[in-house]
């Protein structure tokens, strides 16, 4: 479980493949959550939480396309860091459950 104004992760991705950053929430969260999602620094999407899905977690998921990823990349993976930052007025990120990557097939 994490929350806060932000926090980061290095995660690994197929090389020149599709793929889908799938995030864990609590569906009824009942604060303000508006927060950014970046891959690599650059903006992946926007999320907002407040009672989504009432009495059950929910997997988001995020579409990454190669040309989001490092170009200069050998082996099958690449790193990729992911970053939640919160908006302005988005009192707080999360509370993220989870956070996995899934390859397109």
């Amino acid at each position: 479980f994490r929350q806060g104004e932000a926090f980061s992760y290095r995660m690994k991705f197929p090389v020149g493949k599709k793929s889908n950053l799938v995030a864990t929430y609590w569906g009824e969260e009942g604060n303000k959550r508006k927060f950014k999602i970046y891959i690599n620094d650059k903006l992946l999407a926007t999320q907002e939480l407040y009672r989504a899905h009432p009495g059950t977690f929910f997997e988001q998921s995020y579409a990454v396309t190669p040309d989001m990823l490092p170009a200069d990349a050998s082996g099958e993976t690449v790193d990729a860091i992911i970053r939640f930052a919160v908006e302005p007025d988005g009192a707080t990120v999360g509370g993220l459950f989870g956070l996995k990557v899934i390859p397109v097939k």
